[in-house]
């Protein structure tokens, strides 16, 4: 990306915010692009109920600081072949007609297959998504699919049930209530080594 600061591009290895978001543990992981309006609203009403972190990163075109960047998944003309959509329980294929592909998995690996229009996807070995594996290593692997060798992922790439902070957090005062009692501020103040300072 050339900026005012990299005015002859930047040479950096960025952040993944998707791989970076998985790896804090967010339980819920995903991608929208900002002019896919009926999927961006799904995602972020998924996203909202979610009991947990998530995560959404949506990919928008800023005319000033990186006009174009996202043009080639924003494109109705492009997107079927520089995006995919994943959806819950569907093999991963993109691609228009006569030129359709998936995304196998070798050896933990992404690799592309190419398809047929009447070829059955899941028999040429092209990965069923789903989103609700516990583990993050699926997630990651399709975190790491970019231009031009792969398409961009679009979509939930995880969203798993785990016990929230808050919720964790008030069992463990519920909890040591019950073993120790209410307890006193003024004996805990008192409690342990104290001192006085005299004037």
């Amino acid at each position: 990306m050339k900026t005012k600061s990299t005015p002859t591009g930047s040479i950096d290895h960025p952040v993944d915010p998707l791989a970076f978001a998985l790896g804090s543990g967010a339980s819920f992981v995903a991608r929208c692009i900002d002019v896919d309006a009926p999927h961006l609203q799904e995602v972020l009403r998924r996203a909202h109920a979610h009991p947990g972190t998530a995560f959404v990163e949506i990919l928008q075109n800023c005319p000033v600081f990186n006009d174009g960047a996202w043009e080639d998944v924003q494109d109705r003309k492009t997107r079927a072949d520089s995006s995919i959509n994943m959806t819950q329980g569907e093999p991963l294929v993109f691609g228009s007609p006569g030129r359709r592909r998936g995304i196998a998995l070798e050896g933990g690996v992404p690799a592309l297959v190419d398809l047929a229009d009447d070829d059955d996807p899941v028999e040429k070995g092209v990965v069923v998504h789903d989103e609700f594996y516990e583990t993050t290593a699926y997630g990651f692997a399709l975190a790491t699919l970019r231009e031009p060798d792969f398409p961009l992922p679009v979509g939930v790439f995880r969203e798993v049930q785990k016990a929230c902070y808050e919720d964790m957090l008030t069992q463990q005062v519920v909890d040591a209530i019950a073993h120790k009692g209410d307890g006193d501020l003024h004996a805990l103040l008192h409690s342990g080594d104290t001192w006085k300072v005299d004037a």
